[in-house]
């Protein structure tokens, strides 16, 4: 959700209560331009900043459960926790992948499931995957990236879309 706030009302456009409807409501954008008397008093009363800061969503890898080794053609278990701090949750579906770098720059990607369209203001969320290393898997050190790229065929390729 996103668009207009209404005119200036003590009981609606208070901050405190226009961070708990922006949160509620999942406000992705703002036309500030719109009702300048609102956001005076936003900036007046101290959350403006807030509000311009937390509008659309920000995804936060806060942990990752890795083996220390894993084997070639054995099950490898991975689990990752991720946090949105942002009023919203993205709009559109993502593909999500688990990239395995080593220090030669060979890459392993693992496809996962993950729709982050559900993953609300606030909330932490567990998800839990397993996959076989192939015979691209060759051992040594590898680091581990998560990358969300845009589902739409003309954007997928696209690194200025990704998460």
């Amino acid at each position: 959700m996103g668009g207009e706030k209404c005119g200036v009302n003590d009981e609606y456009t208070n901050c405190s209560n226009t961070i708990v409807e922006m949160e509620r409501f999942h406000w992705t954008y703002l036309n500030d331009y719109y009702h300048p008397d609102v956001i005076s008093d936003w900036i007046s009363e101290g959350c403006y900043g807030e509000i311009e800061k937390r509008m659309g969503y920000r995804i936060s890898l806060i942990q990752a459960y890795l083996p220390i080794y894993a084997l070639y053609e054995s099950i490898v278990n991975v689990s990752i926790n991720l946090r949105n701090d942002e009023f919203s949750a993205p709009v559109h579906k993502q593909k999500a992948k688990l990239i395995f770098r080593n220090n030669n720059l060979l890459t392993f990607e693992v496809p996962i499931y993950i729709d982050l369209r559900y993953l609300f203001s606030g909330q932490i969320c567990s998800y839990n995957f397993q996959f076989v290393p192939t015979i691209f898997w060759t051992g040594g050190e590898f680091r581990m990236f998560l990358e969300f790229s845009d589902n739409s065929l003309e954007l997928t390729d696209n690194k200025d879309y990704n998460l």
